[in-house]
């Protein structure tokens, strides 16, 4: 039953972020399993609704989350320069889709997907870098909200920086139990990440050029390990 009312409720949510018809969207979630065979139903839907931008994380049921799909493929539309004299305004494709139904972290994807769309990779780095890092504190203050120290510099009144951030993150690892290769391979791959996005942000001489050039730093990896993270439940004091 539980499942059932979790389904209906789902329908109904994408049904009223896109303006679709619950019956067009039972057969689109359906529609999924020939090219993701073995998936359950939640996992379907959740593919389905990134897809559209919409966020149905927190409908499906806790045991189902563990289910989901690490990586979510996404049509990618080839990189057009849009021209002047073209009025009509165009469709930007979802590359990226937000993480949670937010009005600052919606604003942020679309300002992410709008920076690849349109070739501006520099932009499109510095956004990601953004995106990772405050994702990185939400995580850590989910945990350990009676450590600040973890995530904010109280003698300079801010927040810590990327990589102090993720080495505090590190050195908590091993208290995530089964979990801690997960946070040990986040780590790495955004430790990287730092290391050349520092270059692009700080520096007038480091320019992303090409689309080559911006997947090169993984983001997609990184994002979806995130989501992966996020999943992980604060332990019962």
């Amino acid at each position: 039953m539980e499942k059932l009312n979790a389904k209906k409720k789902i329908i109904k949510k994408i049904a009223t972020k896109t303006h679709q018809k619950e019956s067009s969207i039972k057969v689109r979630i359906s529609e999924l399993a020939s090219n993701h065979p073995g998936l359950t139903w939640f996992s379907k839907a959740y593919l389905y609704a990134k897809e559209k931008n919409v966020n149905i994380l927190s409908l499906i049921p806790i045991n189902d989350r563990k289910n989901l799909p690490s990586k979510i493929e996404v049509e990618r539309q080839p990189i057009k320069v849009k021209e002047k004299a073209n009025k009509q305004r165009q469709k930007i494709p979802i590359i990226f889709a937000p993480y949670c139904d937010d009005l600052f972290v919606n604003a942020h994807f679309n300002e992410l997907n709008k920076s690849i769309y349109y070739g501006c990779f520099t932009s499109a780095t510095i956004l990601s870098r953004k995106i990772i890092e405050n994702r990185l504190i939400e995580f850590l203050r989910k945990h350990y909200s009676s450590d600040v120290t973890l995530y904010f510099n109280s003698t300079k009144n801010r927040m810590q920086d990327f990589n102090t951030i993720l080495t505090n993150l590190q050195n908590k690892s091993k208290e995530f139990g089964p979990d801690q290769s997960l946070i040990n391979s986040l780590v790495t791959r955004c430790h990287k990440f730092r290391e050349q996005a520092n270059g692009n942000t700080h520096s007038f001489f480091e320019i992303v050029r090409t689309k080559k050039e911006f997947e090169s730093h993984n983001t997609d990896q990184i994002f979806s390990l995130l989501d992966k993270v996020t999943l992980i439940q604060p332990k019962k004091l």
